[in-house]
This record gives structure tokens, sequence and C-alpha cells, in this order.
């Protein structure tokens, strides 16, 4: 089945075994995509350069690590070096992930790294995610508040963390739409699933019908606000499983913060809130895969 993510874009295999080209071929034509094969690095940069001067570059490339003549290293620099060519954007596969082959791989211009075996979704989750990225020589700045400099490599961890927050709902009990808005586009730049209530009696009621991760609960909200709704949760939880409740407030004062917390929630933001902020909140709160041991 074609996958609307990569319909139509155009890829670059390279391995020098067959099998492993005629594997990912498979998988990329389900997808929709055009597959050019090379054998080599040299041949991957023929066919790389005559598709760009017919009008074809390649979105995306897949180039194993280890090969004779050009390793992956090698074929990325080349790749990046060339103006027609430098758009391309890379994953490298490996057979046998070594410390600093993540390091070295990002610094010759790949947006992934992959080790072997690679299942079919997790490389279509790879080169969806690798297409999010921004364009090269471009910055998002939200997205530039989301990551540490330089931006983090796509790895099967990265990916691994990304399917938990895409299955992970938070609730946002706010009643000012402006603030609304901004919350929503904040958690989707995270990806996070949302749902908006606009008082504490539609977040008890939303409660009631979905479970979720956890809820960013606005302080002063009409009919329930978020310290009353708060105490009404914590009551109907009695000891069983506990749901993290975020305060968001406009009001910075430590007395307002401590309030936040004796009210029963777990944490708080402050208003006009951070990207950054609110993605060091919520990992701290939101259920995540073990942290990955370093390249």
């Amino acid at each position: 089945m074609a996958s609307k993510s990569l319909q139509g874009l155009r890829l670059c295999i390279v391995d020098d075994y067959p099998i492993n080209r005629r594997i990912m071929e498979v998988y990329a034509t389900k997808w929709g995509v055009q597959c050019l094969l090379a054998e080599n690095g040299q041949h991957a940069l023929e066919r790389l350069r005559t598709a760009a001067a017919d009008g074809g570059a390649c979105e995306l490339a897949i180039i194993d690590m280890q090969m004779p003549g050009m390793d992956g290293l090698d074929v990325a620099r080349a790749i990046k070096a060339d103006p027609a060519l430098a758009s391309t954007r890379l994953v490298l596969l490996t057979s046998h992930g070594q410390r600093g082959d993540a390091t070295a791989a990002q610094a010759a211009g790949y947006a992934a790294y992959l080790t072997k075996p690679v299942h079919e979704s997790q490389l279509h989750d790879c080169l969806t995610a690798v297409l999010k990225l921004p364009a090269q020589g471009t910055t998002d700045p939200e997205q530039s508040e989301i990551r540490t400099a330089p931006p983090g490599l796509i790895t099967r961890h990265s990916l691994a963390e990304t399917k938990v927050r895409s299955s992970s709902r938070i609730l946002v009990a706010e009643d000012n739409p402006i603030n609304q808005i901004v919350l929503v586009r904040m958690l989707g730049k995270l990806g996070y699933r949302v749902d908006v209530v606009a008082n504490g009696r539609e977040a008890l009621d939303a409660l009631s019908r979905l479970r979720y991760a956890a809820v960013l609960m606005d302080c002063q909200m009409p009919e329930m606000d978020g310290f009353q709704t708060t105490a009404e949760i914590r009551r109907q939880e009695g000891a069983g499983a506990h749901l993290p409740i975020i305060g968001v407030t406009a009001n910075t004062a430590q007395e307002d913060r401590t309030q936040c917390l004796t009210s029963g929630m777990d944490d708080f933001l402050s208003k006009p809130v951070k990207v950054k902020i609110l993605a060091e909140v919520l990992a701290r709160w939101v259920s995540a895969p073990e942290p990955p041991s370093r390249q």
C-alpha cells in the first residue's frame, strides 16, 4: 500500500549486497517511492548526478556504512560537497554500530542512523521523520528550541520515543482561545495528540471518557478553576492510578507555585509557555522508553 507521506518521492538505495538492495526496494515500492539502486559509492554518485541533471534529483538516499572503496561516510561527504546533490537527505545503515559512529555520521551529513536489521515499519517511520526536518540551510525557531544544538540525529531510540509520544494523548484545560491554539501547536510539534476543553467541568467530563497521559491545567478558568478541578480529580482517583497534572499560570510568585503543588498538581508552567520548557516538563511525567546507550 502506498504511503501518503512518501508517495512519489525518489530514493537512492546504496548497498553492495544485492539482497539488501532488493529488500529495501520492495519496501519503498510498496510505499509509492521511485527507486534508484547502486552497488557502491561511486555508482551511487553517478546515478544521483545523472538523475539531478535530468530534473529528477533524489530527495532521499539510504546508504550502507560498510562498502568496499568508498564507505558510507565517504559517500555522504561527496554528496554534501556537490551543490546539485547536497539537498538529498541521507540515512545511514550499519551492521556493526560502534561508539562514535553516530557522531561521525552526523558530521558527514546524515540525518538518520539505523543499525541492521531494519524492519519495514521502522524504515518507513525513519524516512517520514527525516522529511519533517527543516530543509538544509533553514531553521524553525520553535523546533530549534526543542533540540539542543546541533540537532539530534534520528535513531531507532528517537523513533521509539516519537512513537510513545504519538500514542500519548494530552488534555489541555484552558479557556482562552489564543492560548489553546498556542498550546495545541506546541504539543503537536512535540509529537503529542491533544484534546482541548474550556473549563474544569469539561475537563472532568473528558477524563471520565478517555485515558490521558497528562493534563495541562490552566489555574484561572470559569465555572471550575484549575485548583478545584485538580482537587476533584484527586478525590476521584483515591488510591488508583495517578494522573500527572501540570498547572499553567500567568502568576509567577512563589506562593502561586506553592498553591499549584499543594492543590495536588505535580508541576507547573508559567505563561507565556515556552516550547523547550514544555518539552522538559512533559518528559518528566509522560512515560518514555528507556534512555538509549551512547554510541
